[in-house]
């Protein structure tokens, strides 16, 4: 969200909403909505990710506009307490 909001985006964190949407983030790039899925995961699972059946359905409906992003965390990091921004 802070990324977005850093690039000049007005991001909207759907998830917070309504679980149904089938994206966490939703954001205007110019005249189109996109959903963005975010994943998080250590480098041990960093190959794969997991979908439900409702985000499936909503990024087939969506095509392009529908983009699954992976946020991989250092396990150091995440043994070591709250990453301070």
């Amino acid at each position: 969200m802070s990324a977005l909001r850093r690039d000049g985006h007005k991001p909207r964190h759907v998830a917070l909403i309504y679980d149904r949407f089938g994206y966490d983030i939703e954001h205007k790039e110019e005249f189109q909505t996109s959903g963005l899925e975010i994943k998080a995961a250590v480098e041990s699972t960093a190959a794969r990710a997991f979908i439900s059946r409702n985000e499936f359905d909503v990024a087939k409906r969506m095509g392009e506009r529908w983009k699954l992003v992976q946020v991989i965390f250092s396990s150091r990091v995440i043994a070591s307490g709250p990453v301070p921004f």
